[in-house]
């Protein structure tokens, strides 16, 4: 019998309504409303810039398994920009990741599947990947829906790691109290099941589209409600 369930987050959970992986073709509109959030008159160049060190920190363009936080990466633009300052930073992390989080969902089949485990009595985590750094205050606004089904909720940033590095994984477990090896973990990514692997948890990728991806998973499921014969 397994002790405890680890999620990922993004395309597991939750998703972003219109916004695709790689925030990349989004970064001008965002960037326009950092500028204005912070008054800055930014011209198409001070703009394109920004762009270009958004793109320097941009995970699905250059993978990294360390993590850089939001304040260095949007305090480097409030920088070439000169408006940098703590108030700033504030306001500008705001306008920012608002921009993204406008149209966020839950996938119709997370929370019956959360309400589930917690009537069985299994632990729940969530270990993220944030994007850019983002503060945890900002992370936790996607769990708003159901946060009360997650015993533990670890982002990237706090660990300074990112998958498929096991240090979150491990960590995860850790605050479970839980085996690794006795824990499953669901994931949509290949790094989700490499990562998931090397910790020695068991892995499942969730394949929402079925695209039949394999990376090596140890289950692949269509849906969340597929995870009930787990815990029967």
């Amino acid at each position: 019998m397994y002790q405890a369930i680890g999620f990922d987050l993004g395309e597991t959970l939750i998703h972003y309504q219109g916004v695709p992986l790689n925030w990349q073709s989004l970064y001008q509109d965002a960037l326009a409303q950092v500028a204005k959030r912070c008054t800055y008159q930014g011209s198409k160049e001070t703009l394109a810039q920004a762009a270009s060190i958004l793109s320097r920190y941009n995970t699905r363009l250059y993978p990294r398994t360390y993590e850089v936080s939001a304040d260095h990466i949007l305090g480097e633009i409030l920088q070439a920009w000169g408006v940098s300052n703590h108030l700033s930073l504030k306001v500008a992390k705001q306008a920012f990741f608002s921009f993204f989080q406008m149209n966020m969902i839950t996938y119709e089949d997370t929370l019956p599947m959360l309400q589930t485990l917690r009537a069985k009595g299994v632990k729940v985590g969530v270990l993220t990947d944030v994007p850019y750094g983002m503060d945890r205050e900002y992370a936790e606004h996607d769990l708003r829906s159901i946060a009360e089904y997650i015993d533990v909720f670890i982002t990237s940033v706090e660990v300074g790691y990112r998958k498929p590095d096991s240090h979150g994984y491990l960590e995860l477990a850790r605050r479970l109290d839980a085996q690794p090896d006795r824990m499953v973990f669901v994931g949509n990514e290949e790094k989700d099941i490499v990562g998931a692997k090397n910790a020695g948890m068991f892995s499942i990728l969730l394949d929402r589209e079925q695209k039949n991806h394999s990376y090596g998973e140890q289950w692949s499921i269509s849906s969340l409600a597929e995870l009930q014969t787990l815990f029967a």
